[in-house]
């Protein structure tokens, strides 16, 4: 048996810390397949197995008790020794929907928990329970839910006029103290318990030995003295912390977690296209499941967008300032993607998982008057009309340096002083607000501000030498950092970033930002990284690792090359960037430039090593960038949504070493094509 971890919850009851739920088996689950689970996890290390007389659900009267019916014929069969197995099920509270479990149960009186133990008829496993696994005895025997009102399975509030007529808790422990007194439960747990009941339950215990103590709690909680409480706890639900485990900590009563991956919607499964499959329970099972209907139901945006961002992990780049491992590029949204085509993928982009949006005031690209400004404020109008809790995304723009192309933008502009950063601060007229990123975003602040490129001559975008002669006068690189400090004073921007820098000017930004408090600290450095750009590794990773920067890797994928669409019959399709604005487009003229015999073969080799080791060429790249230590997270550009899938999917891929000594190989032949 492979080795689980067990936990002592209990004299002489040692539970392994993984728990197999039998909730499916009997609905979901045939017999064989429930065989086969069940020798998959007792193979495993897994000795503790928990079920319920409810099960299987969605509940019916016709499957009611198979799924303790299936576990106690595999214990039979498999001739399991009774020891080596910890069996917990649960006695169900009161319903009014479940007639046929003893005619409601209108409640939980000691009829409906033992009868007659004198006469040696127990209700609680006569055609029941035990009669259904055929046992002598119960490991870990739970409450379901409380015989009174409290709210569940979603509900937040308590409503006083809710409450019922209900059974006392004495009279309960008084009947299951006598099932343990005649050896049919071992000990009592509490499920989908609240504070006030678990106490409540401690409190009466204490008064006659002959009451159970509770256990656990199964969180959902556990039982008599109560030891354990029953309770669902997971990455989406941790009500628990907040009162419940002061309870169990002082009271010691372990916690047996429930729907530890929410009902499946942690695994992700329900974020693929269509929404998972249709056996995935949410769905196979929708309007029939009310735990699925109530609290994890998946209309609600907030449960998917919390659920989503557990499926890409996240990057802590500064204090306060954690960014998904994918960032989303707006560079397209404007010109290649409508209003409504970039609502459809900034929904899906945070639905799965992303937290961290990234844009520019010259975007869309190819930049032109006309339409300077709106990926800014199509990101802005999204996170309004999608009403995104601000705090929920990370928003990273950037402000133009100087061009002599780009005129409409506060005329030219011819340098980056201060009043092209922020001007007359005092008086409140924020020129780099003003009619500007935040005003088209309509936002109160900016999560990280990147200067887009020097305000200095440095070469870029395929340009491979450094030529004095081109050196113009400069802005210095204090007055940049002072209009930026007092913007961060001023509460309208969190954190400063560069882009397109060299090691030169990202240690000078450094250098002169030690002079003065007032300066703000650079955080990130925007740069290319790619499969044909790594020139970021001879001298930025350096200055990167040793002052504590993260990289974000814009054109991940090369601005498409990667993906393998120009390498089809035609050259790919004519709405593919590097075809659409063909002569438009000067990063995509120089860097990027397909007519580059070397970019070609480079880019052959890699899509050949995607496919021998069965990799999409999207989760090669991907997969590649996120590999390295220093890359916080990688900056795409998607238009349609079948692209945006596939980086979603990429993020989950992991290199393998030959994988990653064949990709080294190709560099040290063809190094660095697309600087």
């Amino acid at each position: 048996m492979m080795s689980v971890p067990l936990f002592n919850v209990a004299p002489n009851l040692a539970v392994s810390r993984l728990c197999l739920g039998t909730m499916t088996f009997g609905e979901q689950n045939t017999l064989s397949q429930s065989f086969r689970l069940l020798d998959e996890a007792f193979d495993g290390g897994i000795n503790f197995f928990d079920s319920a007389e409810m099960y299987p659900v969605p509940q019916r009267a016709e499957t009611q008790g198979r799924s303790e019916e299936y576990l106690g014929r595999w214990i039979r069969e498999r001739k399991i020794p009774r020891d080596r197995v910890v069996i917990a099920t649960k006695v169900a509270g009161p319903s009014g929907q479940m007639t046929w479990i003893r005619g409601g149960p209108k409640c939980l009186d000691a009829s409906n928990i033992i009868e007659a133990i004198d006469n040696r008829l127990i209700a609680l496993f006569l055609n029941s329970s035990l009669l259904r696994m055929q046992m002598d005895y119960i490991d870990l025997y739970q409450i379901h839910w409380p015989d009174r009102y409290v709210p569940m399975f979603g509900e937040t509030e308590y409503d006083p006029v809710r409450q019922y007529p209900s059974i006392g808790i004495d009279e309960q422990l008084e009947a299951l103290g006598r099932a343990v007194k005649a050896g049919k439960i071992r000990y009592v747990g509490l499920s989908n318990e609240t504070p006030y009941g678990m106490m409540k339950f401690i409190q009466v215990a204490e008064k006659d030995t002959c009451y159970p103590k509770i256990v656990t709690l199964q969180v959902f909680f556990f039982l008599p003295t109560i030891q354990f409480i029953l309770n669902s706890y997971n990455l989406l639900c941790r009500t628990f912390d907040s009162a419940l485990a002061e309870c169990c900590h002082q009271e010691r009563i372990s916690l047996l977690a429930y729907s530890p991956l929410a009902m499946g919607i942690l695994t992700g499964k329900y974020f693929s296209p269509g929404g998972g499959s249709t056996d995935a329970r949410l769905n196979l099972f929708k309007g029939k499941y009310s735990e699925g209907e109530s609290r994890y139901n998946l209309s609600n945006k907030i449960i998917k967008a919390a659920a989503a961002l557990m499926s890409v992990p996240l990057f802590n780049v500064a204090p306060n300032l954690a960014v998904s491992r994918l960032c989303l590029g707006t560079m397209t949204f404007g010109e290649q993607n409508t209003l409504s085509q970039s609502f459809r993928l900034l929904d899906e982009a945070f639905d799965g998982g992303i937290n961290f949006f990234d844009s520019a005031e010259m975007y869309p690209v190819p930049q032109r008057a006309e339409t300077q400004g709106r990926s800014e404020e199509y990101l802005g109008r999204w996170i309004r009309e999608r009403k995104i809790p601000r705090d929920r995304v990370v928003i990273a723009t950037k402000v133009a340096g100087p061009s002599g192309q780009m005129t409409w933008i506060r005329g030219g502009p011819k340098c980056l002083d201060a009043s092209n950063i922020i001007e007359a601060i005092d008086n409140r007229l924020i020129a780099l607000f003003l009619n500007s990123s935040l005003l088209r975003m309509q936002m109160d602040y900016i999560d990280l501000y990147q200067i887009h490129w020097p305000d200095r001559y440095v070469p870029m975008f395929g340009e491979t030498e450094y030529d004095p002669v081109r050196q113009y006068p400069s802005i210095g690189i204090d007055e940049q950092l002072e209009a930026l400090g007092r913007a961060v004073k001023a509460g309208k921007i969190r954190y400063v970033g560069l882009s397109n820098e060299t090691p030169y000017g990202m240690m000078k930004f450094i250098q002169v930002a030690e002079k003065d408090t007032c300066y703000p600290k650079i955080v990130t450095l925007q740069n290319s990284y790619n499969l044909l750009c790594r020139t970021f590794d001879s001298a930025l990773a350096e200055c990167c690792h040793q002052e504590r920067i993260s990289l974000l890797a814009y054109s991940p994928l090369a601005m498409g090359i990667l993906t393998g669409k120009y390498f089809s019959p035609g050259g790919g399709s004519t709405d593919a960037r590097l075809n659409l604005f063909k002569g438009k487009y000067s990063e995509g003229e120089s860097r990027y430039n397909l007519s580059n015999k070397i970019i070609k073969a480079a880019a052959a080799e890699h899509l050949t090593i995607a496919k021998t080791y069965g990799l999409h060429p999207v989760s090669l790249a991907i997969a590649f960038v996120l590999r390295h230590p220093l890359v916080a997270s990688a900056v795409f550009g998607a238009t349609k949504s079948w692209q945006l899938q596939e980086v979603l999917n990429a993020c989950k891929v992991e290199l393998t070493s030959d994988v990653i000594e064949e990709i080294n190989n190709i560099h040290s032949r063809l190094p660095n094509p697309c600087p």
